[in-house]
């Protein structure tokens, strides 16, 4: 490849990368140079030229009405080439000048500090005039007010590059700038970062006689106010899987609770991607409330980072910015992610919650089911809203019949798919020993019992069997503790499983069956009735029996004397009255 070959390459190269608008190049302005001096009552001449549609900025002065200008582009081979004139200038066109392709915004005032130069072209412009400072005479007076901890700027400018620095003075009193915390550009004015309250106060720079000039003072009003300027909004959940091929539209607000209306104007704006071109993007900026971008005929290069920015004519200004992707409407998407734990653990009666973004295209359809499988509608208990791409799932005074795997299945398109949630319900334990049909049984039999358990933590269960005592005072009940069963597992939910007991009963007595885990216990216990042995009665019970009848027995032996002893004096008595008859008068 000879040397033409290769340079055709290179610039074919250079051009590619251009129109394929992989970022916004930065236009090249003229003069080139980082400052001009111009004399006032002259014609200013600016120009840029870049590879895209240009526009200028001016830089906003307080109480200032900008001069008559005009702009004219022009294209030329891909190349575009924009020229900003100002006719017959004065002291007060002095400032700040600045290009950039279509698209991109420039914030351009004199609270300015930084002058971003990555996609902006800037040129500073002096006017030589009469006067020392470049503002309008009207300006004197003026309120600056900016948030703590901001930097705030006291715009002497002045109209060559070479005066003396004026003199400061705060509140009236001359200080040295450097104690006071400021330093000073001929372009900006004297600059003081990190603001506290204590920098409210009014600020005065005086100019003293330079080359044949007049002398000047001027005098700002500072203010530094708590109110730090808020982002705005932007509704994310409407910017989930956009798709290409058609116009969208990107909103970005504030609201009276975000931004007082009486306290500032406020300004909202938009910048896209770079790979952008400006003829396909139209804005719509309102003042106080939103700003709009729409997006003509979305292409797969359009996606990236869109911020909306508010400023207000006192306060700092505040962005907000979101990845926008754009995707092939023909191709099916789904995208689930938990914003809660799919797994939540609960206490009984408490309620359960989670929350879920779920991202599909086409839009899906959502259905809840729950442990059988069974589709759940919202009820006093279970509830299911949206919100956006967020579902928030609740199953309010849960128990342990809840515990288990819910599942959400969503349908979109052709596809479907399932997300499973866990619920775990922290519950004291419950037990059941299942009564067998007939509760007798033969001397030594063998047999197997079973106890329903449920709980969670898992609970252990231990089995135990009371024998109770022989009709002989001097036999005692016997009581046999048989070994834990251990817990339940995955075959043995938390909701309900088995606990089983095989052994031989010997006598008639009481079989419990006893389950515990870190909240409580429980136990279930039933009588066992072994043919020709002792009645179903417990040994305490058959000890009242005993006491009862031998205090009934001393009573009525007593009653029986008393009654012997009373007919015995009546027969004394009977006796005595025999041997002295009455004697009649």
């Amino acid at each position: 490849m000879d040397r033409t070959e290769l340079t055709c390459v290179i610039i074919l190269v250079i051009v590619g990368l251009f129109n394929e608008g992989v970022a916004y190049s930065k236009p090249k302005i003229y003069p080139a140079e980082p400052y001009i001096v111009i004399q006032e009552g002259t014609d200013l001449n600016i120009s840029c030229r870049g590879f895209r549609p240009i526009h200028f900025s001016v830089m906003n002065v307080s109480g200032r009405n900008c001069s008559p200008s005009r702009t004219k582009p022009s294209e030329s081979s891909g190349v575009h080439t924009s020229t900003f004139t100002v006719p017959n200038v004065s002291r007060t066109d002095a400032g700040w000048y600045a290009c950039a392709e279509d698209g991109t915004e420039i914030r351009n005032d004199e609270q300015i500090v930084e002058h971003p130069n990555e996609t902006i072209s800037w040129i500073y412009v002096y006017v030589n005039s009469s006067k020392p400072f470049a503002v309008d005479d009207q300006i004197d007076g003026v309120t600056i007010i900016k948030p703590i901890w901001s930097s705030v700027v006291i715009p002497c400018r002045q109209t060559l590059p070479n005066m003396q620095i004026p003199t400061l003075e705060q509140a009236y009193v001359v200080v040295d700038p450097a104690v006071a915390g400021f330093r000073y550009d001929p372009r900006i004015g004297f600059i003081k970062d990190k603001v506290t309250k204590s920098s409210s106060t009014d600020y005065s720079c005086i100019s003293p006689p330079f080359e044949g000039r007049v002398g000047d003072e001027i005098t700002y009003t500072v203010t530094i106010t708590d109110i730090i300027m808020k982002p705005p909004l932007i509704d994310e959940d409407k910017l989930r899987h956009l798709v290409r091929g058609r116009n969208q539209t990107l909103r970005c607000y504030i609201t009276d609770e975000t931004h007082d209306p009486d306290e500032d104007t406020y300004y909202l704006t938009w910048e896209a991607p770079g790979a952008i071109p400006a003829e396909r993007l139209r804005r719509e900026n309102t003042i106080r409330k939103e700003a709009v971008l729409t997006i003509v005929d979305v292409r797969e290069t359009d996606s990236g980072e869109y911020t909306c920015t508010v400023a207000g004519d006192s306060l700092d200004s505040a962005s907000k910015s979101v990845n926008v992707k754009f995707y092939d409407p023909n191709e099916e998407y789904i995208n689930v992610t938990d914003i809660l734990s799919s797994t939540q653990t609960v206490n009984a009666t408490e309620t359960a919650l989670w929350e879920v973004d779920i991202d599909t295209y086409p839009e899906g359809n959502i259905t809840w089911l729950d442990t059988e499988k069974t589709e759940i509608s919202n009820s006093t208990r279970y509830s299911h809203d949206v919100s956006g791409t967020k579902h928030t799932f609740q199953i309010r005074n849960v128990g342990i019949a809840d515990f288990g795997s819910y599942t959400i299945r969503i349908n979109y398109g052709n596809e479907s798919n399932e997300h499973e949630l866990e619920l775990k319900v922290r519950a004291p334990p419950t037990a059941k020993i299942e009564s067998a049909p007939n509760p007798s049984y033969k001397r030594n039999e063998t047999r197997e019992f079973r106890c329903r358990i449920s709980g969670y933590p898992l609970p252990n269960v231990t089995w135990r069997y009371s024998e109770f005592a022989g009709p002989r005072s001097d036999n005692k009940s016997v009581e046999t503790i048989f070994p834990p069963t251990g817990k339940g597992s995955l075959q043995n939910p938390p909701t309900g499983f088995l606990s089983f007991l095989k052994t031989s009963i010997n006598a008639t007595g009481g079989l419990t069956c006893r389950s515990c885990n870190e909240i409580d216990c429980a136990e279930s216990t039933m009588t066992i009735l072994v043919a020709g042995g002792q009645p179903a009665a417990e040994p305490s019970a058959h000890k009242d029996v005993i006491w009862i009848s031998s205090i009934c027995g001393l009573i009525i032996i007593i009653i029986v004397v008393i009654i012997c002893m009373g007919a015995k004096v009546n027969r004394e008595k009977v006796s005595k009255d025999s041997r002295f008859p009455c004697i009649n008068v």
